[in-house]
């Protein structure tokens, strides 16, 4: 073995031990959930859900990635997404092309002094999507407040006034976390088994499954290395 060689099987190998992942949402979604009663105590519901899939686009799709809301309810409890010049501008499924960062507006409206929940699962947002909810003004879309994380909570919640509904606006944001799968080399070539994934700032990440990327990673490296030797 000549010293290109071994100079290729040692970049390779570096390859492997700090591979920077692009950092490009993969498909996931995410429900919301929203209750409320009506001005004789009964439950009212209502669920959205949105996401990113490599199959959808930034413009309507159609079901399942997007589905038009039904017409508001005559009690004034609503929850759906507003997205202007996407069909009819509402929709209950707000499914978007991955990328690096997206947005979507959310738009929830309590009954005449009635309470509204809004929810979600915190556990099911990816470990390398940071998701941020922000409270806007639906007239300018300026900032309200402070964004939150919600993967540190899981519910927001406000009340209407005696006379009259109350809309608010949320813009939620996802953003990829860059991550970096390093593993380690051994007297046979790189060990993957215990490959773990950190962010930017080498803080450990756990819920992603990297199983496919390293096996990619080691085909490529033992077919490459097969043809240099």
């Amino acid at each position: 073995m000549n010293i290109t060689s071994i100079l290729a099987i040692s970049f390779l190998i570096g390859v492997v031990l700090a591979t920077n992942a692009s950092a490009v949402m993969t498909d996931w979604t995410l429900d919301i959930t929203a209750n409320s009663t009506d001005t004789a105590g009964n439950l009212l519901e209502s669920k959205v859900n949105f996401g990113v899939n490599i199959a959808a686009s930034d413009n309507y799709d159609g079901a399942p990635f997007d589905i038009d809301a039904a017409p508001i309810s005559p009690t004034g409890f609503d929850l759906r997404f507003i997205e202007p010049d996407v069909s009819t501008g509402e929709l209950s499924n707000d499914t978007k092309a991955v990328g690096e960062s997206k947005s979507w507006i959310l738009q929830a409206q309590a009954p005449k002094a009635r309470k509204i929940n809004i929810k979600w699962f915190s556990a099911e947002i990816p470990a390398n999507v940071e998701l941020q909810m922000q409270e806007i003004d639906l007239n300018t879309g300026s900032p309200i407040g402070s964004p939150v994380d919600m993967k540190s909570i899981n519910l927001i919640e406000y009340k209407a006034g005696v006379f009259s509904n109350l809309q608010k606006g949320y813009m939620i944001t996802a953003t990829a976390i860059p991550i970096e799968i390093s593993g380690s080399p051994n007297a046979g070539g790189t060990d993957l088994s215990n490959a773990t994934a950190s962010d930017k700032n080498d803080i450990p990440i756990s819920g992603i499954d990297i199983s496919g990327i390293l096996k990619a990673l080691n085909d490529f490296i033992f077919e490459t290395v097969s043809n240099i030797i």
